[in-house]
């Protein structure tokens, strides 16, 4: 499926998908990181994850993609078309005050993050705090449509890391530790409490950011810990479930 993938695009390259280099911040003629790219969609548009026996471990159930080139083809120019459309390959070098359109800390105050280096499998890891995450709060300061945007900038920038770390390694001819072109995410939702948080806009902005990393960042998702979960969790991991595919999930207590 992935030769005929490859086929396809290589084929359609001068028309319906002209400058798809460019569009995923691939090194001109680097054969390599092409086909990473098509892997990606190739697998994303495959097979069913399912929990494994005896583990508090589990991977989430999902409608499998029939596993053709035809469809993973239309995964990946949906992708691409998304992506034009919205400049996601610029946003690796765009600035977080020019996404949200003001300083970065007003935003930090309700939506917190950091990245925190490499683990020892070599995934990315990021932390991602919704203590305070009151969406109703915060549109007063920052629109939605600037928060999620914001996401996308977070997602491709960290894909950006991940890449050039691969690139690294490559250079030096595989030696040094292993690097996994993917992330594994602490999701902290302590003290998160239907009053507070649960409303129109805060599911808002959490199904579309789920289903921004299921349509278009496939196969980045390592590992996320959903950490400190209390009861209405169940609730708000409901609606994103859908759309949180392509990883492990592990609920941890801290």
């Amino acid at each position: 499926d992935l030769i005929n993938l490859k086929t396809r695009v290589l084929e359609d390259a001068g028309t319906s998908m002209p400058d798809f280099e460019k569009v995923y911040c691939i090194p001109e003629g680097d054969d390599w990181e092409f086909e990473n790219v098509l892997g990606r969609f190739s697998r994303a548009s495959g097979a069913t994850r399912t929990a494994r026996p005896g583990s508090r471990r589990a991977r989430p159930r999902r409608r499998a993609r029939r596993g053709d080139a035809k469809t993973a083809y239309g995964f990946l120019k949906a992708d691409y078309d998304w992506r034009v459309e919205h400049g996601v390959a610029a946003l690796r070098t765009t600035s977080p005050a020019e996404v949200l359109g003001c300083d970065p800390r007003v935003l930090s105050q309700y939506y917190e993050r950091r990245l925190l280096g490499v683990d020892a499998h070599g995934r990315l890891c990021l932390y991602q705090g919704y203590k305070n995450m009151l969406a109703r709060e915060l549109k007063k300061h920052v629109p939605l449509e600037k928060v999620t945007r914001f996401h996308i900038w977070e997602q491709e920038r960290a894909a950006a890391i991940i890449d050039e770390l691969v690139r690294t390694r490559r250079r030096r001819g595989g030696r040094g530790p292993p690097i996994q072109p993917k992330m594994a995410v602490m999701l902290d939702v302590s003290d998160m409490t239907i009053s507070r948080h649960v409303n129109s806009d805060f599911l808002y902005v959490v199904k579309t950011l789920a289903n921004y990393d299921q349509n278009h960042f496939p196969e980045r998702m390592g590992t996320t810990f959903i950490m400190n979960a209390p009861s209405v969790f169940g609730m708000v991991w409901r609606i994103a479930k859908p759309g949180a595919g392509n990883g492990w999930f592990e609920v941890a207590s801290t």
